[in-house]
Parts: C-alpha cells; structure tokens; sequence
C-alpha cells in the first residue's frame, strides 16, 4: 500500500501534522488490508510505502520537503518519531477493530489492536474537539494504569509543541473506563472547498497501550524509542515501515 506525501502547496502542512498524517494514515492502510481479506502479519503482501524517507535534494527547486528526515539524513523529525513508534508497538498487529463498542460515531476514528496479549487503541478527532471519550478497560487490573503516547498542543506548532509523542501513565476511572479528551483538527484547509468538507489531517493523536503496570510519576520523558533501518549501500534509506 502506498503511503503518498501530504500536499505541501497548503497551509495546513507543517512537520507536527505530518507525524500526525503518518499514524492516521498508517491506521487506514493497516484497516484496509483487513477489509481486502490480507493478512497484516504477513510481510509479502501487507506492505505499506512512504513517499518519501528523506527530503530531496535542496539545491533542487522542483524537489519537495516531505522526508522524515533531512537531506543529509542528520535531523529526525518528528514524523520519523512517529513511524518509530508505531511500527514498534504495532509490529505483528493483525488488523484493527475499527470504531470498537461502544462506539459507533463519525466524531472519531478509533482503532483497537490485540497484540502481544495488550489492547491498543490508536484515536483521534477528525474535526471538532471531543471531550470525555471513554475506552472501556480491556486488560488493565484494578489499580494498575496503562500508558498513553499522545502529542502535547494543538497541531499548529504555535504553542511551542512540534509534534513529537510525550508518554504518561494513565489510571482508570472510576467507572472503570478510560476517559480522553481529543483536541481538534487545526488543519486550514478544511473547506477550501467541495472536495475537502472535513480535514485530510485529524486532530493529535492519542495511543492508549494497555501496558496494565504499576501507577508511578505523571509525566516521562517523549519516547525515544528506534526503528529498524534498511540501508543500501551503506545509506539508510528506510525503516521498518518502508519510505521510498
């Protein structure tokens, strides 16, 4: 499945949505090999392609900036965060549950993953802000907490927040759920006209693992975790999630 760039001649690109736009559309491509009948776990079929691993060549005017590093493959992105984490956490992941139950709305896209005996759950508000939605506990113990990855601010970098994953450890509540508010798309380019009446790049993104651990500190440091890297001769050129 081919994974395209976000389009860069709109003013909603910047490189917090672009983590955001991987994850989400990293769900989608996952959900769709569901719905073709291709099994997830299997990598010669269930292939997903990014365009592209590392921005074009700048002296270039006709190349574009939609790598998740730079040229001289010495600054990460966030985006290149993003991938990391995802493929690691959903790396042997069948297809996901899409809108799991008890939830049914179009205010959300939802996505739950059995994996490794943890629920998952990958979730964000495709346009307005979302307050109080609750994920009923799957595999978390009374009095344990799971952890959240989520991505701190609102998307337009304004804020001081790049897009980069925080990590937190979360405790259920006492209806036994968990309960997220989901900030809004800041995305501009909604309604530019008929063909984008919702956005393209939902709001952050919210990943609930249910790790079932002790309850400690609030807040860690953002993840740091790393990907696998495909190198041809002797150049990374890829990861785990491939980029072209």
């Amino acid at each position: 499945m081919w994974q395209d760039e976000p389009n860069d001649d709109h003013p909603f690109t910047n490189k917090y949505r672009q983590a955001s736009y991987i994850v989400q559309q990293y769900m989608l491509a996952l959900a769709g090999f569901g719905d073709a009948g291709i099994d997830a776990t299997d990598p010669q079929r269930a292939m997903i392609f990014y365009h592209r691993f590392a921005d074009a060549n700048p002296q270039n005017p006709n190349d574009r900036y939609w790598g998740l590093m730079d040229w001289n493959r010495a600054e990460y992105y966030p985006s290149y965060d993003a991938m990391s984490l995802v493929t690691s956490l959903l790396g042997g992941a069948s297809a996901p549950y899409m809108n799991p139950a008890p939830h049914h709305e179009e205010s959300v896209s939802h996505y739950r993953f059995d994996n490794d005996g943890q629920s998952i759950h990958v979730l964000w508000a495709r346009k307005d802000a979302v307050a109080g939605w609750r994920i009923p506990v799957q595999r978390t113990t009374p009095g344990n907490c799971a952890t959240l990855y989520y991505q701190p601010g609102d998307g337009t970098e304004a804020d001081g927040y790049e897009g980069r994953f925080w990590k937190v450890k979360v405790a259920v509540s006492g209806s036994g759920e968990f309960v997220l508010d989901l900030p809004a798309s800041t995305e501009s380019n909604v309604g530019a006209d008929e063909y984008t009446p919702s956005p393209m790049i939902g709001g952050p993104v919210y990943i609930l693992v249910e790790t079932n651990e002790p309850c400690g500190p609030g807040r860690s440091a953002p993840p740091t975790g790393s990907a696998s890297v495909i190198c041809q001769n002797g150049r990374a050129v890829g990861t785990d999630l491939w980029a072209y």
